[in-house]
């Protein structure tokens, strides 16, 4: 058996045999947790106990261990202008007995190590350089707590850092460049302030996007704390019409990685004239009425448009004559045209409207014609025909304007009893218009059977008479009734009835009586029925009720007409008589 009599040395625990002549090869572990630093020698670390005697075993060991000196745990880079590099050197020693193994890592992008891998033998140094690279820092100090990592076998370390940049800081004191109202072809001028807030002189580049925008220079230079204003122009020659403009990205500002867009607006003004309509038609216009016409001019374009507008006719006056018109605005010009300040013999005549504005000039045309209507009727005789019993009658007559210009007149009548639909009218060239008349027969006198009258027409285009004839006539007019039942008499068991014929006419009706069948009986075969008078003629049946009789009717026979009544029988749902 054996046994490890130092806390650094580990043996089995379990007996082993050897036997006679052999060898045996037992592992014995050292414990490198328990070993303490530097050489060791122990002469009876290890006791061999067994049944053929007792050994002691020296056992020696030395575990070399590295340690990591850096002498600071901090680096400052004290000033460093933007843009520029500096360095610093890290040096790490291994004060140890191992070798010393391991990497350094940097915690920032502007921070760069080398080399980044560490092997340094014991009592050795190795140098490390750092570098730090100003571009795009912020001016001013930083201070970065974690700004560089050594990780080793023997540790791991975190250096801090420090470094005052220097660097200039662009501030854009005008934001955005807003020319204003620019009119059409002139030249705008802006001026661009560029502020330096940091602590190094500012070199940038100034460009433009757009062609028409032209900075006076492409170079800023401006030293800390100062400001410089560049001029920055506005060509509107190019420009075909009024507009607004306003361009996010027109300018460009590059300092260093800082890169500033500077938005541009500007309205430029070129007010456009638009008139509606194109020309201008009086019509034909009545010499001593005057006729007017309006006009519509609109501002379409940008800024404000201060127009003229003349015409060397004597025969048309425009109002107003002159204006300012805003943009998008519409304004109206009122043109009235006389007809009596036409030359005598003049029957028509066309001239221009001259528009004279800052958006163009226009040239409208006008026209005007003398008005001579002529009038024309589709009849000189109405014949209204016949009103029976007084009823009232109508008809019609259309009136044509076969001239030039508008027919206007009116329309009376020189009988009480003639009614017009309208008494006044307007005609335009070329067509026609309809006039109902119509009687009212309260009014026509009654002594007369035919009655003329006469319908006049007056208007700026000759006159006509038309002469309109009605008849009256007085008629009989009969009401009888729809059906003409019989119905037994209690007395003697007969069919009897009673047919009634009523006058409501204004003549005398002169009727003969037929039956249709032989057995009916009238009490008359004719009567004369006054007006507003009615007639009673007895009817009977004498003879057995046939099951399916005919010519059950009464014809009341007139002058002109026939007129039939029909004629029942009334009986019981058994067929007996009621």
């Amino acid at each position: 058996r054996i046994m490890a009599r130092v806390p650094w040395l580990r043996a089995p625990r379990e007996d082993m045999r050897c036997p006679p002549g052999g060898r045996l090869r037992v592992p014995i572990t050292a414990i490198l947790a328990q070993l303490p630093r530097g050489p060791q020698v122990a002469r009876d670390a290890l006791v061999v106990d067994s049944d053929g005697g007792q050994e002691r075993v020296e056992a020696r060991a030395w575990r070399r261990v590295p340690e990591l000196d850096l002498g600071a745990t901090h680096m400052d880079f004290g000033t460093v202008l933007a843009g520029e590099s500096a360095e610093r050197y890290l040096f790490i020693s291994n004060p140890g007995d191992g070798p010393l193994e391991g990497n350094v890592r940097s915690m920032l992008a502007w921070l760069q190590a080398y080399p980044q891998t560490v092997r340094c033998e014991p009592g050795e140094m190795v140098q490390i350089t750092v570098r730090l690279d100003a571009a795009g820092l912020p001016d001013g100090a930083l201070d970065i707590p974690r700004a560089l990592q050594v990780q080793t076998n023997a540790g791991g370390r975190t250096l801090s850092l420090h470094v005052q940049v220097s660097a200039p800081r662009l501030v854009l004191a005008t934001p955005e460049i807003d020319f204003g109202s620019v009119p059409l072809g002139e030249i705008a001028e802006r001026r661009l302030v560029v502020r330096n807030e940091g602590s190094a002189p500012l070199e940038a580049t100034l460009t433009s996007a757009i062609g028409w925008i032209q900075p006076a220079t492409d170079r800023i230079e401006c030293a800390a704390g100062s400001e410089v204003a560049i001029p920055i122009r506005a060509q509107t020659v190019d420009f075909t019409g009024g507009q607004e403009i306003r361009l996010p990205d027109a300018l460009r500002i590059v300092s260093g990685s800082d890169i500033m867009l500077i938005p541009v607006q500007i309205a430029i003004l070129q007010p456009a004239l638009q008139i509606e309509p194109e020309a201008v038609d009086f019509g034909y216009i009545d010499r001593a009425q005057p006729e007017t016409r309006t006009l519509s001019l609109t501002n379409a374009g940008t800024g404000s448009l201060a127009w003229d507008a003349r015409s060397d006719a004597l025969w048309v006056e425009v109002t107003p004559q002159s204006g300012v018109c805003t943009a998008g605005e519409t304004q109206t010009i009122t043109m009235t045209a006389y007809g009596l300040a036409l030359e005598a013999g003049q029957e028509s005549a066309t001239a221009n409207l001259v528009i004279n504005s800052d958006g163009g000039r226009a040239k409208v045309p006008l026209r005007v014609g003398l008005a001579s209507p002529l009038i024309a009727v589709d009849t000189m005789l109405l014949d209204l025909g016949v009103s029976v019993n007084m009823e009232p009658v109508s008809g019609a007559f259309r009136i044509f304007n076969h001239g030039l210009g508008m027919l206007q007149g009116t329309i009376s009548v020189d009988q009480t009893w003639l009614a017009l639909s309208q008494v006044s009218f307007e005609c335009a060239t070329g067509r026609s218009i309809e006039v109902r008349v119509t009687t009212d027969m309260e009014e026509f006198p009654r002594s007369e059977g035919r009655a003329h009258g006469m319908i006049h027409v007056e208007s700026n285009g000759g006159s006509a008479e038309i002469e309109v004839v009605l008849a009256a006539e007085a008629a009989p007019r009969l009401e009888l009734p729809d059906v003409l039942s019989l119905e037994p008499r209690a007395e003697d068991g007969l069919f009897r009835g009673r047919l009634v014929i009523r006058n409501t006419g204004m003549a005398t009706a002169h009727a003969r009586l037929v039956a249709g069948n032989d057995g009916l009986t009238l009490s008359r075969q004719s009567c004369d029925v006054k007006p507003n008078k009615s007639a009673r003629i007895g009817v009977q049946w004498t003879e057995p009720i046939p099951s399916h009789p005919e010519g059950m009717y009464i014809d009341v026979v007139l002058e002109d007409r026939r007129l039939r009544v029909p004629v029942e029988i009334k009986v019981d749902d058994q067929g007996r008589f009621d």
